[in-house]
């Protein structure tokens, strides 16, 4: 689950019964989510499409 407030507040959770390859990356005001995934480069590259600083 992702969440970007209003004010640009960025939260994200992958729980433990996601299927692989899960994960999330914060960015400033923003986040790349995947579930499902070959590994993990699609949600690096949504990241850092979304925010070339993100970590």
């Amino acid at each position: 689950m992702g969440v970007v407030t209003a004010s640009g507040e960025v939260y994200g959770y992958t729980g433990d019964n996601a299927y692989d390859h899960k994960s999330h990356i914060i960015g400033n005001g923003s986040i790349a989510i995947g579930n499902f995934c070959q590994g993990a480069q699609p949600v690096q590259t949504m990241a850092a499409a979304l925010d070339p600083g993100a970590s």
